[in-house]
């Protein structure tokens, strides 16, 4: 049975402080799944496609798999059941779909409108949660029916999946799109490790070499930077973007709070946290694979920013 919820984030659709007295609680990336009111069709993943100039389309939903679902049985008579969602695609453009689970390791499969299927499944042994991450090069307008499943057999229970579209060539936010806009835009380019924003290296870190700095194409707001971190060796990327400058820590610290509550109305539902020392003070909201913040930093004497981090 199928059960939807918009975590919304188009919804949607987040730094290391410096130097602070006490140890604050590390944040734990692994809220628990909530399945709520079951969707009235198959078209739920559908519900914002890709229109032209438009820089993301996102989708999110939650639901269950369960005996009632239909099913496929292999040569041992054991069963895979599945639920099934309809997408409209456009050539060109490229699909992220983001598939996980608590109970089951899953398993999607993609039927393109020549009735030929691709499949793709988590290939990491279950251990407490399942999270794969499917990409499509879309090679034809039309439709195409994304059916959800587990790896293993006779396997039950809830999911979360989001589906990305994003367009051929990076298209950029307008400048006065809502914040809610501009994360979905991020998240979905996290998606692709930020590759399409990245721009000239700036900087490398020297003691290992390993951590680089890029300035980023896209400025969430204008005339503030933005820049890519790279982590070579963790095959990690993060972004920093600057959303507003100060010379009072308490107007910055105002300005935190108002972005904090913008970020929180942007991801219900989500896991959030507060870590605050003397130099700075962050707020974060996480999921399996998304950590967002905004936070306060000191860059100099009479000088305070508050900035915008997508994991």
């Amino acid at each position: 049975m199928q059960k939807l919820t918009f975590l919304f984030l188009i919804c949607l659709l987040p730094l290391a402080g410096q130097a602070q007295k006490a140890k604050p609680k590390k944040v734990v990336k692994k809220p628990k799944i909530t399945v709520v009111k079951k969707p009235s069709s198959a078209t739920d993943l559908d519900k914002h496609p890709l229109s032209d100039g438009q820089a993301v389309a996102l989708d999110v939903a939650t639901g269950s798999l369960s005996f009632a679902d239909a099913a496929n049985t292999n040569p041992q008579g054991q069963k895979r059941y599945f639920d099934r969602y309809t997408l409209t695609l456009r050539q060109g453009d490229l699909l992220v779909v983001e598939y996980a689970s608590e109970i089951f390791r899953v398993m999607l499969g993609l039927e393109k409108p020549d009735k030929q299927t691709v499949f793709s499944h988590d290939s990491v042994a279950f251990e407490n949660v399942s999270v794969h991450q499917f990409k499509f090069d879309v090679p034809a307008t039309g439709t195409y029916t994304l059916s959800l499943t587990s790896a293993d057999p006779q396997q039950t229970g809830d999911y979360t999946v989001r589906k990305f579209i994003l367009p051929v060539k990076a298209i950029f936010p307008e400048a006065n799109a809502d914040f809610c806009q501009k994360l979905a835009f991020l998240m979905a380019q996290s998606q692709l490790q930020f590759n399409r924003l990245e721009g000239k290296k700036t900087r490398t870190e020297k003691k290992t070499g390993l951590i680089e700095t890029y300035q980023a194409r896209y400025e969430v707001v204008p005339g503030k930077t933005s820049e890519i971190v790279r982590d070579r060796e963790l095959g990690k990327s993060k972004l920093n973007a600057t959303l507003a400058e100060f010379t009072k820590k308490e107007e910055a610290l105002k300005a935190l709070e108002t972005y904090a509550a913008q970020l929180r109305a942007c991801t219900p539902g989500w896991q959030y946290e507060t870590l605050e020392g003397d130099t700075f003070k962050e707020i974060s909201a996480a999921t399996y694979v998304d950590f967002l913040t905004v936070s306060m930093r000191i860059l100099g004497k009479k000088k305070f920013a508050v900035v915008l981090g997508v994991d």
